[in-house]
């Protein structure tokens, strides 16, 4: 989370100081493992519990030995918060 804020910030700065528009690169990030949240200090199983209240990640679609998980509520929630923190309309791949 921290890193993709940190490239939100340089990809904003390029465009801003530097005229490298957003169709001149090439922008990616991954999806499927459910993270902590260190900077607000929301532990994993928090995350977990929130993403089946909140989001309607269904309990049986998160896998808890590896904290994966594929259901497509659940990549919708990672794609839109790592639009977010790119600061970001879309990404050219996601990987899963």
């Amino acid at each position: 989370m921290k890193s993709e804020k940190t490239i939100g910030k340089l990809l904003t700065t390029l465009e801003s100081k530097y005229e490298v528009s957003r169709d001149m690169l090439f922008v990616t990030s991954k999806a499927g493992y459910i993270p902590e949240d260190a900077e607000n200090e929301i532990p994993l199983r928090q995350m977990i519990q929130r993403l089946i209240e909140k989001d309607g990640v269904p309990d049986d679609s998160i896998q808890m030995e590896s904290f994966h998980c594929m259901h497509p509520t659940f990549l919708k929630v990672q794609l839109e918060e790592s639009l977010k923190r790119l600061n970001l309309e879309c990404l050219d791949v996601l990987y899963l």
